[in-house]
């Protein structure tokens, strides 16, 4: 691969891995805000962390062996970081107490539908299974995420008690 091309797809990887690390820290800390739900929200978050790690191991085996590895569709970094800094602002938010549950699970629900549309597989072109069973992993996981968060909204819809527990 091309050194600027390494490169490229190099800071990409390590933007997606930021940006699973942010996914994760909002989780979390809405587990201690929405302490009712925490373990939903918990669950997630570790998740989130385990993405990210391995987000960061690709990205070292990128760098290992750069002649397996083509860059494929890439979402744009300042589009990445774009969504970082809503995450951060959503993250804002709930700490200044302006965040409900209602609030939180719809931004969970944007993040993860928006990270199923960055589409992991599409990132990098390899025929290294190990990174792409990695990517498609990544990706179902959001699909279930995204699952799990509708199963969510959907218990409040049916009346469940969204306020928060201290």
């Amino acid at each position: 691969m091309q050194e600027q091309a390494l490169r490229d797809l190099v800071q990409t990887m390590d933007t997606m891995s930021e940006l699973e690390k942010t996914v994760g820290e909002f989780y979390r800390e809405c587990a201690g805000f929405f302490r009712f739900d925490a373990a939903f929200w918990m669950r997630l978050a570790e998740e989130e962390a385990l993405h990210a790690e391995v987000l960061v191991k690709l990205c070292q085996m990128m760098k290992r062996k750069p002649h397996e590895y083509m860059p494929g569709k890439q979402s744009p970094t300042a589009a990445l970081r774009t969504f970082i800094s809503r995450i951060q602002s959503d993250r804002q938010r709930l700490k200044d107490g302006t965040l409900t549950m209602h609030d939180a699970l719809l931004a969970a629900y944007h993040i993860e539908t928006t990270i199923i549309e960055c589409n992991y597989t599409e990132v990098v072109e390899t025929s290294n299974s190990k990174c792409m069973e990695a990517l498609k992993n990544l990706s179902d996981a959001s699909v279930l995420h995204k699952g799990r968060i509708q199963t969510q909204m959907e218990k409040y819809r049916k009346g469940a008690k969204m306020t928060r527990a201290t």
